[in-house]
């Protein structure tokens, strides 16, 4: 029904209590950052050990990462293993890419530093298990990221079992949580259907794949909000294979009826988003459509 596999985050435990870490030094040579509660439930003392784990199901394995899920006495745990921003870093062998990535602070303790800030302000969110990089030949780092798993259904799966009536109340849901989102500084990384799971009992969105969601500790441009609405929207095509603009509308709406937006303004903004995204699909469709039904018949 769903055109990849759902998201490695999704169906999981969320926390909206504040988190406490403490310092992790593994036995060869990793140093992060591990959830108090988690520290003797996992017991990690090599991540070498740790990723060679037989009972461990591989959910990914490309050149830029590997994506593993583990059961544990706690629950169901999904570990991130970065060895590079993307594929093509390693493929082609870029060498200003890998310079960029050996000189930035760690990517796993930005994933779990934001995260955590995420669930301090009530934002739901994967709960980070543990976050740590070591430093390999020359310098080079890797990476990892431990979080608990979510039980619930991603956004994109409810899309395909929904109703036309249906869709349009789950776009003003994504709409107003969007907004609940920016308002509190955070711009998502990745705002897709499939990286966001609506919670009907908490009335409230977890957002998955955090990796490049940002905090701005002052008011963010405002064309970095649009870009959420904008790439969301887009996605919705792809969903649909067709343009889905009743639903855009929605959800523009729903967004600026959160943050007071007066008509004009939501007018205004949803005729722009509406061109942004009609430009790209009548550009990008169908290798995207041919992407899409690739990856449904894997």
């Amino acid at each position: 029904m769903t055109p990849e596999p759902r998201h490695p985050e999704a169906h999981s435990k969320t926390s909206t209590t504040n988190l406490n870490f403490k310092a992790f030094v593994s036995d060869d040579g990793w140093q992060g950052l591990v959830n108090n509660d988690w520290e003797d439930i996992l017991d990690i003392k090599s991540i070498d050990e740790w990723m060679a784990r037989q009972d461990q199901e591989s959910l990914k394995d490309v050149p830029c990462r590997i994506i593993l899920k583990a059961s544990t006495k706690g629950g169901i745990v999904y570990t991130k293993y970065m060895r590079a921003q993307n594929d093509g870093v390693i493929k082609k062998r870029e060498i200003f890419p890998k310079i960029k990535w050996t000189l930035s602070p760690s990517r796993a303790l930005r994933i779990l530093n934001t995260t955590a800030k995420m669930i301090s302000l009530g934002h739901l969110a994967p709960t980070p298990v543990l976050a740590a990089r070591k430093r390999m030949k020359f310098g080079y780092p890797h990476e990892i990221f431990i979080a608990e798993e979510v039980a619930l259904d991603t956004a994109e799966d409810i899309f395909y079992k929904a109703s036309d009536n249906q869709k349009l109340e789950l776009m003003e849901f994504c709409g107003k949580t969007l907004a609940k989102l920016h308002r509190d500084g955070f711009i998502h990384g990745d705002y897709l259907p499939r990286n966001i799971c609506p919670d009907a009992k908490r009335n409230a969105m977890v957002y998955l794949d955090n990796d490049r969601t940002k905090f701005h500790r002052i008011n963010m441009p405002f064309f970095l909000k649009r870009r959420n609405l904008a790439q969301f929207s887009f996605n919705l095509y792809l969903l649909a294979e067709n343009p889905a603009e009743n639903c855009v509308k929605s959800l523009v709406l729903a967004y600026g009826d959160e943050l007071g937006w007066k008509q004009a303004k939501v007018d205004g903004e949803t005729n722009t988003i509406l061109r942004q995204v009609a430009k790209r699909w009548e550009k990008t469709k169908f290798a995207e459509l041919k992407r899409k039904h690739l990856a449904e018949n894997r």
